[in-house]
């Protein structure tokens, strides 16, 4: 089994995702810290049934239940400069990658 992590924006999203679980089509992170930078402050460690993530980031086909989720942290960070365009950038170019599904 293997971690993978979630972010998300906004507290009312975490709160449906501790009550539903995932919609199909979720992305997810292989490393907490894309979680938190793609993603957002409240972050889910989820359960996978696979040794190693396909890829860096990947999204799941099916919906994922509650009861794979680890745990739910919310990380307050201050961010005392943030370059956007070239984040943007970095994104962008990564998101032309084949990403893979799970």
């Amino acid at each position: 089994m293997k971690i993978c992590y979630h972010g998300t924006d906004t507290e009312d999203k975490a709160t449906s995702i501790l009550a539903n679980g995932f919609n199909k089509d979720t992305w997810f992170a292989a490393n907490l810290q894309d979680a938190l930078g793609f993603g957002g402050p409240y972050v889910f460690e989820v359960s996978f049934d696979f040794d190693e993530a396909p890829n860096w980031q990947f999204h799941v086909l099916e919906t994922i239940s509650k009861e794979q989720i680890v745990r739910y942290t919310f990380y307050n960070k201050d961010v005392r400069y943030d370059n956007m365009q070239l984040r943007l950038h970095i994104h962008q170019t990564n998101m032309h990658r084949d990403v893979g599904e799970y």
